[in-house]
């Protein structure tokens, strides 16, 4: 069914709109508003022809209703009311007369409401990158951390192997500090050996290897110059176990730091 959707004010009530749908003519409607205690007549600004104009009308209530003022009256201008009604309406404007509300004020809003639609579709598509990128960046990391962990891990699992051999050997006196130094040499390098031979990038693992090789040999005669100081270094082989593991994984990790 085809009908009215219309806007309807009144001097006597400044700053409110009446939004109201009719199968008549709105200027009917608005003399049958008019009552002998209203100083003045009411008014049709705006009205358009569109098919089931109740369901528009209703639609237009729900959009102003920040705006309500009472039944069908609002607080807000006609042009705005009439701005609401247009955008409801859409392709379905059969005819429409500007008969009070002005016209270019409407267009304004509208042109006004457009570029703040896509500004907010700008802001949320670049929130939404953001998210992306900063879920994509925490993945990156995770990823890097869980790789440090696995050569760190890695490196360190047959270190600690040759270790415990070796420390327990030399506290029997079953090696002298020469042949000690040497052993942990071969134990720093069998460290390598249980992570180059564990993982496919065998010649990623091989450089950090050489790299590390000649800061390795001065880490092992630091360490053998201390422990040949320790006249109990026999009673405290955990402390100095420790010690050599702490060096290499702080090793390991420096080179990490640098390169990756």
């Amino acid at each position: 069914m085809k009908g009215w959707v219309y806007v309807i004010s009144n001097k006597g009530k400044p700053g409110l709109v009446k939004v109201g749908y009719s199968s008549k003519d709105p200027e009917l409607r608005a003399k049958e508003l008019d009552s002998t205690a209203d100083p003045h007549p009411h008014v049709v600004d705006y009205e358009v022809l569109v098919v089931d104009p109740y369901k528009h009308e209703q639609i237009a209530h729900s959009r102003l209703s920040d705006k309500h003022e009472g039944k069908e009256w609002f607080r807000t201008s006609a042009e705005d009311a009439v701005y609401v009604i247009r955008s409801v309406a859409g392709n379905g404007i059969i005819s429409e007369d500007f008969k009070i509300a002005k016209k270019e004020e409407v267009l304004r809003l509208q042109s006004e409401k457009k570029q703040q639609d896509i500004l907010k579709t700008q802001k949320v598509a670049k929130e939404n990158a953001d998210r992306l990128h900063k879920e994509k960046d925490s993945l990156r990391k995770e990823k890097e951390n869980s790789r440090r962990e696995k050569i760190i891990k890695g490196s360190t699992k047959g270190l600690e192997i040759g270790l415990s051999g070796i420390i327990s050997g030399a506290a029997e006196k079953k090696l002298g500090m020469l042949s000690f130094e040497e052993e942990l040499k071969k134990s720093w390098l069998y460290g390598f050996l249980q992570l180059i031979f564990g993982t496919p990038k065998l010649q990623e693992y091989r450089e950090i290897h050489s790299a590390l090789l000649p800061r390795i040999d001065a880490k092992i005669g630091e360490f053998n110059k201390s422990m040949s100081m320790d006249s109990n270094w026999e009673k405290n082989t955990q402390k100095h176990r420790d010690r050599v593991m702490e060096t290499f994984k702080g090793e390991v990790s420096k080179y990490l730091d640098k390169h990756y």
